[in-house]
């Protein structure tokens, strides 16, 4: 049996990772300035031997022997009592408070913040910075705690002292800590407009230490929000200013973060040469080994075993001499996944004792800690050895008490990993239905989290291809593939498939815009169209799975005994031959999709009776145009018009039939920002001019602010682009070109969706008529449904791949004529545009014709 690999840590929000960045932006460091005391003799002698205390706790705390910081600063701080010395001591115990956090001791963590606040109510002006440091202090022990409301709260606190204090620097923290607190609630748009005024803002001051602290910070939070490229600029630019001014910890802190991000940009060799840059530069030793295990994560995505193994054991041999903390806990379980990934790669029978012990070490920290989170995650950690072992009682018992732990601190991220490690054991143990029930409770889970699902949990960025889309991909296995011999799949597991398939859909977009911002409605397509069918082709590791939902009608279900491997190698070879204008080898290609989707059940979608397909295409068949599946004498398309939709839940239900046709068409004809010239646009506007009442915005005149101008003053149920542009499964490499910009899909989100906010009417239809899918990412469609749904369109037409520009007009041309003629809906009038071409000499080839796609409502 194949051991998942369930998590991918980046260490971006690993409390370790950033370690002397959270020293130098959270320890309250000592002053003189900040002793007060009611006595002013001898103030001066005591305050030194207190100030050399201090710092001699912050040495520990810098070297990530936590206890020994707090023994140190417990002494210090009633020394300071003693004396009168209140604000000093209010410094000391907001320390104390993160050195308790480090931990996991969130009780005397919250004890030790409490009594700092309190004496630092009455200090009036002199004690004005330690109490905001002290709400800092405070926000990230209730962040800590998953209390992000009560850490926005205390950060707009420390934000309102910051001011009052005149501190600026401090002001742009305590915003960077709100947008994090924003980003765990689920309020991606307010924590990205908060970040860009940040953003904009520290670009006024002047370069300075905390300068270059908030910047990195900065870029680093951009990275977990997967905005890459901002955050590679952001980064570069601490790292300058770091250099600069020779802040070696600062340095090697931008250094990690831009490695990280050369990372998610595959760019392995720059991430590495960024990781040994950090190295060389003398790191702590917590720094050292969290870029250690940055380095194992990127060597086992490029399967680079060798210097893997030898990286292995000499992180394992430098984490072994740091102390216990908790930062180290999660070390520990770090490294123990990065250990299985390799193991299950080399020699996956070889003996599973040394990471059983290194899971059961830091366990044992936990509970000494008393870290519940970590002990859960380790409790399951141990379990999955025993899963991988197949010694299934051992893992079913172990993994229940993962689970019962996890769901009494009230961790669904942790919950829903064991739920579903629970049915995987009860499937090997021959218990479908028990499997099924525990799979279902943790898809609802993931369902019900707010949050970020791509980084849901506070230790770990969590990698959606490993740890969240197979949960719905195993369950509908089940679902569908443990009927007896001789069975026919029950109307109730058909519909539950249905129902995870398009829960999978929205949690896909979740993770594609790293926020839970998709609107999402119960539909049935008994209440949308009584032509339509809606066709639902699911890959499954050794079957193709067609299940049909046609109004009034039960659901119908085929299975093909094919591998996915075929059907991915089917659908690329379609891919290819379309793309390149190959002659003939398409055809072969098409004729097995469509003898694999739609021949066997053919007769369930007569013409006369259904007149619309609608795909929600699973895997690989979001890569290629449906149109073009060929029974060995025409095209999909000739018998059918065909729509796309990531899943009726995100589908809205009204035909443009009802209204004018009044576009806004902007476009670019001319070569802007490395981007060849559009030589047709202006002929494919043209057309549309005189089709349709249209204002148009022509190359200087389609800029981001004449756009947003447009939209604010008039409705257009149809906004019309001919211009470079790009889907990705990227949110940053997401976009349309602009005259004056590149348009990400979040700032085509702002332009579009600005009119609803009026009370205007949205778009009906998104046209996007020279854009393409990214070259060589095989999820870039992602990118399309993304702007579709993002964009507030009910509707979106966009391309697969780069149209030629004559044929684009043509098209273009047609689909307007059509769409005037009020008996045609969205999906017809294409199809009839499709078929112009199709029966024109020039346009033959499916390259020209097909590319074009219809996502969302078809009506």
């Amino acid at each position: 049996m194949k051991y998942p690999r369930r998590l991918t840590f980046t260490l971006l929000i690993l409390l370790g990772l950033l370690i002397s960045l959270l020293l130098a932006d959270t320890i309250s460091k000592p002053g003189l300035t900040q002793i007060v005391a009611p006595k002013q003799t001898p103030i001066i002698s005591q305050a030194s031997e207190g100030l050399q205390e201090e710092q001699r706790g912050r040495d520990r705390y810098q070297q990530g022997d936590f206890q020994q910081a707090i023994a140190i600063w417990e002494s210090v701080a009633q020394t300071y009592h003693n004396q009168g010395y209140f604000i000093a001591q209010a410094r000391v115990l907001s320390n104390l408070s993160l050195a308790y956090q480090h931990l996991g001791k969130w009780q005397p963590a919250t004890e030790a913040i409490a009594r700092s606040i309190a004496l630092l109510e009455n200090a009036g002006p002199p004690g004005l910075s330690v109490l905001a440091q002290a709400m800092n202090t405070q926000g990230q022990l209730y962040l800590a705690m998953g209390k992000p409301e009560a850490a926005f709260s205390s950060w707009e606190t420390a934000e309102k002292l910051y001011n009052r204090d005149r501190q600026q620097m401090g002001v742009f923290k305590a915003r960077i800590n709100q947008a994090t607190a924003l980003q765990q609630l689920g309020l991606y748009r307010r924590a990205s407009l908060l970040l860009a005024d940040i953003s904009n803002n520290l670009q006024h001051q002047e370069n300075s230490r905390e300068k270059a602290i908030v910047l990195i910070r900065l870029g680093n939070l951009l990275s977990t929000l997967s905005r890459f490229n901002e955050a590679q600029i952001i980064l570069q630019q601490g790292l300058t200013i770091a250099t600069n001014l020779d802040l070696n910890s600062e340095k090697i802190t931008a250094l990690i973060g831009l490695g990280n991000v050369a990372k998610n940009h595959q760019d392995y060799t720059t991430a590495l040469d960024y990781y040994q840059q950090a190295l060389t530069r003398s790191p702590s030793p917590q720094q050292q080994v969290a870029i250690e295990l940055s380095q194992l994560s990127l060597l086992a995505e490029t399967q680079d075993w060798q210097a893997f193994s030898q990286l292995l054991a000499t992180t394992k041999s430098h984490l072994d001499q740091l102390p216990s903390n908790h930062t180290t806990i999660y070390y520990r379980l770090n490294l123990g996944q990065h250990w299985s990934t390799f193991q299950q790669a080399q020699n996956p029978q070889s003996s599973w004792q040394n990471i059983l012990q290194l899971y059961s070490q830091a366990t044992q920290e936990a509970i000494d800690l008393g870290d519940q989170r970590a002990q859960a995650f380790g409790l399951g950690y141990i379990a999955s050895i025993y899963e991988q072992t197949q010694q299934w009682e051992i893992a079913q018992n172990i993994t229940q008490d993962a689970l019962i732990l996890s769901q009494q601190i009230k961790a669904p991220d942790i919950s829903y990993l064991w739920l579903w490690q629970l049915g995987r054991i009860q499937q090997a143990q021959g218990k479908p239905e028990k499997a099924i029930s525990s799979y279902l409770e943790a898809v609802n889970l993931i369902g019900s989290l707010s949050q970020d699902i791509a980084s849901i949990g506070r230790e770990f960025q969590f990698s959606f291809q490993n740890s969240i889309e197979p949960v719905y991909r195993e369950l509908v296995s089940l679902l569908l593939e443990t009927t007896p011999p001789g069975q026919v799949v029950s109307q109730n597991n058909l519909s539950q498939a249905i129902n995870v398939i398009e829960s999978l859909k929205v949690a896909e977009l979740d993770n594609f815009f790293k926020a839970d911002c998709v609107d999402v409605v119960s539909r049935k397509i008994d209440e949308i169209d009584p032509t339509a069918a809606v066709i639902y082709p699911i890959i499954l590791k050794d079957n193709l799975h067609v299940i049909i939902s046609k109004p009034n009608h039960p659901l119908i279900h085929h299975q093909t005994n094919v591998s996915k491997t075929e059907v991915d190698t089917t659908i690329k070879q379609l891919s290819q031959g379309l793309v390149i204008r190959s002659r003939r080898d398409f055809y072969e290609p098409a004729q097995k999709l469509y003898n694999w989707v739609i021949r066997p059940l053919a007769n369930q979608i007569n013409p006369e009776q259904v007149k619309t397909l609608v795909f929600v295409p699973d895997g690989s068949f979001r890569n290629i145009p449906m149109a073009t599946l060929y029974d060995g004498e025409k095209y999909l398309i000739e018998t059918y018009s065909i729509a796309i939709t990531p899943g009726l839940k995100l589908l809205s239900d009204k035909s443009i039939k009802q209204l004018d046709l009044k576009v806004l068409a902007g476009g670019l004809t001319e070569e802007r920002d490395g981007f060849s010239p559009l030589s047709y646009v202006a002929e494919e506007i043209a057309t549309i001019q005189s089709e349709t009442a249209s204002t148009v915005l022509l190359n200087q005149d389609f800029t981001n602010q004449l756009i947003r101008h447009k939209l604010e003053l008039t409705n257009y149920p149809i906004v019309h682009f001919a211009t470079h542009g790009q889907f990705s499964s990227r949110l940053d490499d997401t976009f349309i070109l602009a005259w004056d910009s590149r348009i990400n899909i979040l700032e085509l989100d702002s332009l579009l969706t600005e009119k609803t906010l009026t009370g205007r009417t949205p778009i009906e239809l998104l046209i996007l008529s020279a854009c393409q899918t990214a070259s060589g990412d095989n999820r870039a469609t992602l990118g399309l449904a993304g702007m579709a749904v993002k964009a507030g369109a009910r509707s979106t037409v966009g391309t697969l791949w780069s149209v030629n520009d004559q044929a684009s007009s043509e098209l273009m041309s047609e689909f307007y004529r059509f769409l005037n003629q009020k008996q045609f809906n969205k999906s017809e009038a294409l199809r009839q545009a499709q078929l112009k071409l199709l029966n024109n000499s020039f346009f033959r080839h499916p390259f020209y014709w097909s590319p074009y796609i219809l996502v969302g409502n078809w009506l």
